[in-house]
């Protein structure tokens, strides 16, 4: 039998638990020690493509008609500006002189973008999705997660 799927019975809480995560790992990785940042990029390498590919194919489609097309547009484009940001970093590594810059950046992409998710984003998807969609998007959150987590093993 597979890993058990816990159930998410607030899939927007998980994802700014998420968002609280990412943001300390790059707060490690701009000022920790060799061994922790070592630790904090891999983990970061692992988790911020994964956490953002959720999003994009699970969190936006559900509220989608609650957004703008601009507004979905420019999500999108923030994704593709920290994923090239985070690939530099991985290509380069941390001893390029360029990190402390990347790491910098990357912070100030990824602060901006979940701070907008978590004021504006969520909210809007709280107080207008049928408790049905949020329920899905629970178990589809579960599902992927447990997914990616089987597949990292």
């Amino acid at each position: 039998m597979g890993p058990r799927m816990p159930r998410i019975s607030d899939p927007l809480e998980l994802l700014t638990q998420q968002h609280d995560e990412l943001l300390g790992l790059l707060d490690t990785l701009a000022s920790s020690d060799e061994p922790a940042r070592a630790r904090a990029f891999a983990d970061l390498a692992e988790a911020l493509p994964d956490h953002l590919a959720a999003e994009q194919e699970l969190l936006y489609p559900i509220i989608g008609a609650q957004l703008p097309a601009s507004v979905h547009e420019e999500l999108v484009a923030e994704h593709v500006e920290i994923k090239r940001v985070l690939a530099d970093l991985l290509w380069f590594g941390l001893d390029d002189a360029d990190a402390p810059r990347r790491i910098a950046t990357l912070r100030a992409l990824v602060d901006g973008h979940t701070a907008y998710q978590e004021e504006e984003l969520f909210e809007t998807a709280a107080e207008t999705l049928a408790p049905i969609d949020i329920t899905v998007l629970g178990s589809r959150l579960s599902a992927w997660f447990v997914t990616s987590v089987a597949q990292a093993a």
